[in-house]
């Protein structure tokens, strides 16, 4: 146990301070002098400007061992040093309970690298029952060097918002790699002042504003999380990996999802709907709709539980490029992208702009009633193209023979559309022996 009320590492000129409990599987306590309160400060890295050249390192290091710490404010970088200067607080079992944090305040002409890594534990951020402080202290993880919250596992509450300090130059982030931060309805990062959010994995819950209206990104493998009240106004983008929301977000009506064609998946595992504005797949902007399982079923928007549902106030008009999108087509509607036979153009035809018509797509058969012989396709509800401009039905005595347009009639040798149905009558006369549906738009 260590009982003071105020530690200071790496404060000198040429100052490196560390503090590394040797072992594994014991137990760190971190009190003031009285055993029951908060260490009143504690400090990591040069408090006053210094021209010196030599680089340093401070390290508070609790990881293997079970810890009671409790700090009343965990300050890093308070003054300006020439040559580079790293600080870090490692976490990994037991609490940890900081009120306030002011990290990276100060830099000079040296890089100012300022970490707190939590792997695991319990972590309380901005004050806490135990100390009936909560949502008292404040949360600055840089103002002119870097500063930086990673979150690898456990669980960190806070009861403040994340932030970066005023008028800062440097460069605040939360990193969330797993674990749980639950902000409580705190916000991560303000308008001008912001916050990197590189959100790659585990849960984050009960987030406010995300930089006063920016919204959320995913770019990293693995799934991340955003469950209770989500409150961001801004765009959702997930480039890769899976983003689960198990609720809805109120906030951002007037946004855009957008999510990689291949690879990134957003999973709604909430009941009821999420309303947004536009919806990008691959680049492409989609149909207005309610897309989900129930609705417009597409790959990258799933249910893995629940029924939730995404719906789209605007969108493109639905043509080939959406279908392309939603099933990682090129441009070719020739072309055959998953290898089963039928064109990409007749596969937008059955599929619609939405449909996902990966893997094998049947096709009509010939049927013979009474003597005749008939085929038909069924075109998709939400296929808005026009008979002779955007497909044809073509016809050949040979399959390398010359390819003749039908022509729209109740005749045999004609097309006749009823519904979503498109019927060919074959002539009687056996001139024509091969019939093709051919899909150039919309």
């Amino acid at each position: 146990m260590i009982q003071t009320d105020l530690i200071n590492l790496g404060a000198g000129t040429r100052d490196t301070g560390i503090i590394d409990f040797a072992g594994t599987g014991g137990s760190v306590s971190l009190r003031n002098l009285t055993g029951t309160g908060r260490v009143a400060a504690v400090n990591l890295g040069p408090q006053a400007a210094q021209g010196t050249g030599y680089s340093t390192a401070s390290l508070i290091d609790l990881t293997g061992n079970t810890a009671d710490v409790a700090i009343g404010t965990f300050a890093t970088s308070l003054g300006a040093k020439v040559a580079a200067n790293t600080n870090d607080l490692s976490f990994d079992t037991g609490t940890l309970d900081i009120l306030s944090i002011n990290m990276a305040f100060a830099k000079g002409t040296g890089a100012s690298t300022n970490r707190i890594t939590i792997g695991g534990g319990t972590v309380r951020l901005g004050g806490s029952a135990a100390f009936s402080d909560a949502g008292t202290g404040t949360l600055t993880l840089a103002t002119a060097g870097s500063g930086e919250l990673i979150i690898n596992g456990g669980t960190v509450t806070t009861t403040a918002s994340l932030l970066e300090g005023t008028g800062g130059t440097g460069t605040a982030t939360v990193t969330l790699n797993g674990g749980t931060l639950n902000m409580g309805g705190n916000n991560i990062g303000a308008a001008v002042d912001t916050v990197v959010l590189a959100a790659q994995s585990g849960t984050l819950q009960n987030v406010g504003t995300l930089n006063g209206t920016g919204g959320l990104t995913k770019t990293t493998a693995g799934t991340l999380v955003v469950s209770g009240t989500i409150a961001y106004a801004g765009n959702t983008t997930v480039s890769e990996g899976t983003l689960r929301q198990s609720s809805a977000n109120t906030a951002n009506d007037a946004s855009t999802v957008s999510i990689a064609a291949t690879g990134a998946t957003l999973d709604l595992t909430y009941a009821g709907t999420d309303t947004v504005n536009k919806l990008f797949i691959g680049g492409v902007e989609q149909p207005a709709g309610i897309y989900g399982p129930t609705g417009i079923n597409i790959p990258q928007i799933i249910n893995s539980s629940g029924t939730g549902t995404l719906t789209v106030l605007t969108g493109s008009v639905a043509g080939y490029s959406s279908w392309a999108s939603v099933n990682g087509a090129t441009a070719d509607r020739s072309a055959d992208q998953d290898s089963d036979g039928v064109p990409n153009g007749v596969e937008f035809f059955i599929g619609g702009p939405t449909g996902n018509t990966t893997g094998f797509t049947p096709l009509p058969g010939v049927v013979n009633t009474a003597g005749v012989l008939s085929t038909t396709w069924t075109k998709a509800a939400t296929y808005t193209g026009a008979y002779g401009t955007d497909y044809i039905v073509e016809t050949s005595t040979t399959l390398t023979g010359v390819w003749t347009p039908a022509t729209l009639g109740a005749t045999p040798g004609q097309v006749v559309i009823t519904g979503n149905n498109v019927k060919y009558t074959f002539p009687s006369s056996g001139a024509v022996n091969f019939a093709r549906l051919k899909v150039t738009g919309p």
